[in-house]
């Protein structure tokens, strides 16, 4: 309620009728918070909105987006499973997304699959954070099927999550355009290292954090 109040007294007082870019991070906003500002506020075309740190995940995720939404970041939001099911409803609508930011939140396999049957419609996307998630292998492979029908797809931020060798080849392998692929604290091997990575001819940065090199390391001794 304190934030429809907040944006009505904006709205009526023509301060901020079309908004091009809201950063509203850690404020306590529900998916409720967020329904109020798509309704009183109209956003201009390529509209940025960050609501990192807030609760949009708590209970039953039911959330409108302004379909004009080029760059989304609801990282560190509480959002689960069913959330992810719920909003890839959602951000199948927004076409005109280049830029998604669900990292930091509980999303496991089934989240994962629901988000990536969205994904494939989103064909401006160049830019996808999932880490600190659930995602094993057998997400990882959702995932792959679907972003490579994003064939603007640059950079894939996957960190600190449980994919092994299985997901990290099948993702190297479809998305072949990725010019930055961020694998930290996984549960990747040897495998993918010596033959994981050889058709990736457009992949100009690979990150594969100090404690798996470390493992690995050990693993071959």
């Amino acid at each position: 309620m304190a934030v429809k109040v907040l944006f009505l007294f904006f709205v009526t007082s023509n301060q901020c009728s079309k908004l091009q870019s809201i950063n509203l991070q850690s404020n306590l906003i529900c998916a409720q918070d967020v329904n109020n500002l798509v309704e009183l506020v109209q956003f201009k075309s390529d509209c940025e909105l960050v609501l990192h740190g807030n609760l949009i995940g708590i209970g039953q995720l039911s959330i409108v987006l302004p379909q004009s939404i080029q760059t989304c970041d609801l990282s560190f939001n509480l959002i689960d499973d069913d959330g992810a099911t719920s909003l890839a409803k959602v951000l199948g609508q927004c076409s005109n997304l280049d830029s998604v930011n669900l990292s930091s939140n509980q999303i496991g396999n089934r989240g994962a699959k629901a988000l990536a049957e969205c994904f494939q419609y989103l064909k401006k996307l160049r830019y996808l954070e999932l880490g600190f998630n659930l995602i094993s292998s057998v997400g990882a492979i959702f995932l792959a099927t679907s972003l490579q029908m994003c064939s603007k797809l640059k950079t894939l931020n996957l960190y600190d999550n449980q994919i092994a060798d299985a997901g990290a080849k099948c993702l190297i392998a479809k998305l072949v355009l990725l010019h930055s692929f961020d694998f930290s604290d996984n549960q990747i091997g040897y495998d993918f290292l010596t033959d994981g990575i050889g058709n990736s001819s457009h992949l100009e940065k690979l990150i594969i954090s100090l404690d798996l090199m470390l493992h690995l390391w050990l693993h071959k001794v």
